[in-house]
């Protein structure tokens, strides 16, 4: 099983979500696409939250896409790829 890549967090109406991949600078792969989407969702269900927070775990907020799990041949495809 795969380390948790965004935690959640909501108290007092306000939802904190932390990017958790210090150790890639909290570059953002796919698995932490889908948790980000998911979390998001259920945010959005939550008529009791009533901010959002982003950061990232470590030193770094995000560093962008983590290239390094793209099999991309170009530029234009790496953003393709992102733009889901």
């Amino acid at each position: 099983m795969s380390e948790v890549t965004l935690l959640v967090e909501i108290e007092e109406g306000i939802a904190t979500l932390t990017f958790n991949r210090p150790e890639a600078k909290n570059a953002l792969n796919g698995e932490m696409r889908v948790e980000l989407l998911e979390a998001v969702q259920r945010i959005r269900a939550d008529r009791d939250v009533r901010a959002v927070v982003l950061r990232g775990a470590g030193n770094d907020f995000c560093s962008g896409g983590d290239v390094r799990g793209m099999s991309v041949t170009s530029a234009e495809a790496g953003r393709n790829c992102m733009a889901g």
